[in-house]
């Protein structure tokens, strides 16, 4: 059985693994913060190899909303929801394998017929 995947989309998977875990080193203070620069690249070449951006968009403003609805006060809204975005846009950036990972596997879930 071949695959429907194509080269780019399972390079654009493998780039994102190692983008993930730099990316996460970086969040924790574990490597040089001057990797950051390698990791946004990497991020950006593996959601143009593999795809799941929106994946990632749509992420990104569930957080939003939910950092806007925790505080319901008006002038706390809007800064919870600002933070929520930026910690969003964050995790876009330095979490690539979990949204490429959901664009490459998501197709291929196990279905169980009773």
């Amino acid at each position: 059985m071949r695959s429907s995947r194509s080269k780019m989309e399972t390079i654009g998977f493998i780039i994102s693994i190692p983008a993930t875990v730099l990316g996460v080193l970086c969040l924790l203070d574990k490597i040089n913060p001057a990797f950051l620069g390698a990791v946004v690249v990497m991020s950006a070449v593996s959601y143009l190899l593999c795809g799941g951006i929106s994946y990632a968009f749509k992420a990104m403003m569930k957080i939003a909303k939910f950092g806007w609805l925790v505080i319901p006060v008006f002038p706390f809204d809007i800064i919870t929801g600002v933070i929520g975005f930026a910690f969003g846009f964050y995790i876009l950036l330095l979490a690539p394998a979990f949204f490429t990972g959901k664009k490459y596997f998501g197709n291929d879930q196990v279905q169980l017929n009773y």
